[in-house]
């Protein structure tokens, strides 16, 4: 195995019954930002890492797709005997609704924390994390962060509100990159115009906005 320090990816492998807006079906898809994120960071870097909850049942489900991105194993760890299960609705608007199928308690069990992250892969090169304002998350990030190496924090859309800017401000002098979309920006901060957003994010203490158009 190469000596190359893992790019780790912290957030949910979902298996996603898909609907378009034109009515297209598509059942059982592997998804979740983690595996999209490592998908693509697996085109660039030798070592990616995905550290989830997941079912006993991910093997049978799922396992055989993401051998195909030559992903690091190590870090899925069996919370419960399913594996996340959600509707995905895309909208003709360009936003979409998820529901998770076996309930919010169900989805609940399967986070994780910095906290547990398994040692073989830390230290890392760098971390991304798909996550809202969850405490218990952000506490375990702090006693972790010098292991994680660069950090981008992409914001969980279920988070973007207004009451949270100043949570999530305080946690800009932690990552290296901070990532939102453009409706979830309007949500926080009032505005629709890109300058103004940035402007606000870097002055509110981001070290970099990644803010997405779509």
């Amino acid at each position: 195995m190469s000596n190359q320090r893992p790019i780790l990816v912290m957030s949910n492998v979902i298996l996603d019954d898909v609907q378009y807006p034109d009515g297209a079906l598509h059942p059982r898809t592997l998804g979740g930002a983690a595996v999209y994120a490592a998908a693509a960071a697996s085109m660039w870097w030798g070592q990616i890492g995905i550290v989830a909850g997941v079912g006993s049942d991910f093997d049978e489900t799922a396992g055989a797709a993401l051998a195909r991105y030559g992903i690091r194993r190590g870090g899925l760890i069996v919370r419960d005997a399913n594996t996340i299960k959600s509707k995905l609705v895309y909208h003709a608007d360009g936003e979409r609704s998820e529901t998770p199928v076996y309930g919010g308690d169900h989805f609940a069990r399967l986070q994780l924390t910095p906290a547990d992250i398994p040692e073989v892969l830390l230290p890392a090169a760098a971390t991304y994390i798909f996550r809202d304002t969850w405490p218990d998350f952000w506490s375990a990030f702090q006693s972790s962060r010098k292991y994680l190496g660069t950090v981008m924090w992409e914001l969980q859309g279920d988070a973007a509100q207004a009451r949270n800017l100043s949570f999530i401000a305080s946690l800009f002098r932690q990552v290296d990159l901070f990532s939102l979309n453009i409706a979830e920006a309007h949500r926080i901060l009032g505005s629709s115009a890109p300058e103004s957003i940035v402007t606000q994010l870097v002055g509110a203490g981001a070290p970099v906005v990644v803010l997405r158009m779509g």
